[in-house]
């Protein structure tokens, strides 16, 4: 760039913005506090919706129950579901009458044979789940007999083995004071379970039917729809507020295009050393870029944990959505900012340096 190269124009932004400390001090507080209120707008909006999120997921919201009523489901083709992209888990059931433990002769269980992977749909939160022959209990059944997991039960008939304790309530609480046997995927189930990531749920509630070819199948969502009536990742999608970064960043470089025409002299002098129009450009666009960066740090610092000493700690999620929204507005004051400056210089260099600081 006639004697101006790339290197010596990001060396000279840099110290425009360490020579005006006072000034570079000025613009990061007020761009902090406009990314700070976009950081703090998108946390205090996800908090409730995260919060339903979550209650919706542990209730059974992105988990569906396919039947058959024409012909049992192959255990084999429910349990293979386990493999495929955004399938978190899936396992069958098949009702088999009532038993009895010798703990409580006088008491009738309905019983059940299940396979690993509805463990997993009906308690995710447990930590490790049983080999296939094990004896699984309901929490509701457990309590009953007074049965802890890894206690010895032996059921009517049976051979007596160390009790699972699976936890119901929150997805199967009909089914929480049955008794299991855990069995592996061979033969026939009444019902496959299967929880979906939350992304694919709608795709693939489309293509469970597939999955099963020789089958009319119908798959029912587990959580009831009229407790559960948002749809979290709409209301995300289209928040009234998802352009907040794009006024934000267009207002931002409108103010600091308009305070770049009090630098015009200065321009003059770079202008009449040689410097062209796109090395203002590129300097405009570093000394922006070095501020905002700093600006967007400082804002999520603050916002955070002001949000923090309030509500309690953010979640992961909230903060990369709040920061991604404030890192756009950064990206569009990088990139609109340095060309309002750039054509405030404009002009012959004779003429801007007549220009007043």
């Amino acid at each position: 760039m006639r004697g101006w190269r790339i290197r010596s124009v990001v060396i000279e932004a840099s110290s425009n913005v360490a020579a005006a400390a006072m000034r570079t001090l000025l613009i990061t507080a007020g761009f902090g506090m406009a990314f700070g209120s976009i950081v703090w707008i998108e946390l205090d909006f996800t908090t409730d919706l995260l919060a339903y999120a979550d209650r919706f997921r542990e209730q059974g919201g992105y988990v569906g129950v396919v039947t058959s009523e024409e012909l049992p489901i192959p255990a084999a083709s429910c349990e293979a579901l386990n493999g495929l992209t955004g399938v978190v888990a899936a396992g069958g059931i098949r009702q088999s009458g009532l038993t009895s433990v010798e703990s409580a002769p006088g008491t009738l269980f309905q019983r059940a044979y299940i396979t690993v992977g509805i463990i997993r749909v009906w308690d995710p939160s447990a930590r490790r789940v049983p080999s296939n022959g094990a004896h699984g209990l309901g929490s509701a059944a457990a309590r009953y007999l007074g049965v802890r997991s890894g206690s010895p039960i032996t059921p009517s008939g049976e051979t007596t083995r160390p009790a699972y304790v699976i936890g119901l309530e929150r997805r199967n609480e009909q089914a929480s004071g049955w008794f299991f046997n855990i069995v592996p995927p061979h033969g026939v189930v009444d019902q496959c379970w299967v929880e979906l990531a939350p992304t694919a749920y709608a795709g693939w509630v489309a293509a469970i039917p597939a999955q099963f070819p020789h089958h009319q199948v119908a798959v029912r969502r587990v959580a009831a729809l009229d407790q559960f009536s948002r749809d979290p990742a709409t209301e995300l999608e289209r928040r009234s507020h998802r352009f907040a970064w794009l006024a934000v960043g267009a207002i931002l470089a409108a103010i600091t295009s308009i305070a770049s025409w009090f630098r015009r002299s200065e321009m003059g002098v770079y202008r009449a050393f040689g410097m062209p129009r796109v090395g203002l450009l590129l300097m405009h666009q570093v000394e922006t870029m070095m501020i905002g960066v700093a600006s967007l740090a400082m804002a999520v610092v603050w916002a955070v944990a002001l949000f923090a000493s309030n509500y309690g700690f953010p979640e992961t999620d909230q903060i990369q959505i709040a920061a991604s929204a404030a890192a756009k507005a950064l990206l569009l004051l990088i990139i609109a900012a340095p060309i309002g400056a750039t054509l405030a210089a404009r002009g012959d260099p004779a003429m801007l340096l007549k220009e007043q600081p």
